[in-house]
């Protein structure tokens, strides 16, 4: 069982790398749009959070279970998954 502080720390470390990272904010993004055959489908972005806003953490997790599926597509890729370095 994963305790709710390693959980944090480790999507905080995934959105930060995706903020930084002009390649792998794409690959995010390349990841979503991949079963779009309509091309309507406009992607979403990982949130940070913010020590002052209460509500940060939980937007910055229901993003990320929101992205879930790209995620683990893009950290499936081992060049991603050692730079990101989240321990998965």
């Amino acid at each position: 069982m994963i305790s709710v502080d390693t959980l944090l720390s480790k999507c905080r470390s995934v959105c930060s790398y995706a903020n930084k990272s002009v390649g792998f904010a794409q690959a995010l993004i390349d990841a979503q749009l991949k079963d779009d055959e309509t091309g309507q489908k406009t992607p979403k972005y990982l949130v940070q959070d913010v020590v002052t806003r209460w509500n940060s953490a939980f937007l910055m997790l229901e993003r990320f279970a929101e992205l879930k599926e790209a995620v683990i597509d893009v950290l499936d890729d081992f060049t991603w998954k050692e730079k990101v370095n989240v321990g998965i």
